[in-house]
């Protein structure tokens, strides 16, 4: 089955001619602050997982939807008593990216990222959820065969969200993966 999602990418003449893309990465979500209505507490580094498929407008610029989840922990900070309580989140969106190409085989590939974010903390039973602000910035290299490794360096950020009791903010949190994707 996945590999008839791989196959038209064959017949493809070159990555510019590529009609869309599918991808998949692995990474680290650098620790950061996260606003609990006036607290600051720190989250710490987290494992990322994150997937993707774009569709070309043109050549230069795609419009697709990704997904995204997160695995971590909260650091004591402030008055919150949240030390040790998991911190995992899973959102999905709509993106907009543009492509340029550096070289016949080298691209990178801004973007931004606009979604739904669910976020689950230990003891907390009304779970938050929250707008997800993303920006990404992926380096690829592009094989003959339609197949895509890249490094991918963005950041994640939620200027609104919460629950009914309080409010759950933060900032743009960088983050590092490595991911492989494929034309069609």
């Amino acid at each position: 089955m996945l590999a008839l999602l791989f196959l038209p990418s064959l017949i493809a003449a070159s990555p510019q001619d590529a009609t869309g893309e599918v991808g998949f990465s692995v990474g680290r979500w650098f620790p950061g602050d996260i606003k609990l209505d006036d607290e600051n507490l720190e989250a710490r580094s987290t494992v990322l997982l994150r997937g993707y498929l774009d569709m070309y407008v043109f050549s230069q610029l795609s419009v697709g939807m990704y997904v995204a989840a997160t695995w971590g922990e909260l650091r004591e900070a402030g008055e919150a008593d949240y030390k040790g309580n998991s911190f995992d989140t899973t959102e999905f969106g709509g993106a907009l990216k543009a492509r340029y190409f550096l070289t016949e085989t080298f691209s990178l590939r801004p973007g931004l990222q606009f979604g739904y974010r669910r976020i689950t903390i230990d003891e907390v039973s009304d779970d938050p959820r929250g707008v997800a602000l993303n920006g990404t910035l992926e380096a690829q290299y592009h094989f003959p065969s339609g197949a895509i490794p890249y490094v991918d360096l963005g950041f994640m950020s939620q200027p609104f969200g919460g629950n009914r009791q309080w409010d759950l903010t933060w900032g743009p949190r960088f983050y590092l993966a490595l991911g492989i994707g494929h034309t069609f």
